[in-house]
């Protein structure tokens, strides 16, 4: 992929057992999605961005995260066009997964809280 300190970290097989989705991962954090072909052996990136890709049911394309991101997104393995198709900012979407007939995403939603307190010192009681 261009950097030797990359590497391919496959996630999910197409349905109809021809490609590998992945995401190209370095030590500088995730930089995209890429799938493999099985019958050519080689290797097409299409996105710079993204993680833990999905594939749909026909083998088409793949749902995936934006990392650390708010969205969910697909991705045409064929033309490359990127839709996204949720976003839950401010909260973060973690591994989506489709269900086997396309009508269901399940993900993780993280959603940070938090309590400010504040303590006030009774000048009576030192």
């Amino acid at each position: 992929f261009g950097d030797e300190d990359e590497g391919f970290c496959v996630c999910s097989w197409s349905p109809d057992s021809r490609w590998l989705a992945g995401y190209v991962r370095n030590p500088r954090g995730s930089v995209g999605i890429v799938v493999y072909s099985l019958d050519s052996r080689q290797y097409k990136r299409l996105t710079d961005f993204g993680a833990f890709p999905e594939w749909t049911n026909d083998s088409r394309g793949v749902i995936f995260q934006k990392r650390g991101g708010s969205g969910l997104y697909f991705v045409d393995i064929e033309s490359g066009d990127v839709h996204e198709l949720l976003s839950l900012a401010p909260d973060e979407l973690h591994l989506p997964t489709l269900s086997p007939d396309n009508q269901w995403i399940f993900f993780e939603r993280v959603k940070i809280e938090a309590d400010i307190w504040m303590l006030t010192l009774d000048e009576d009681k030192k």
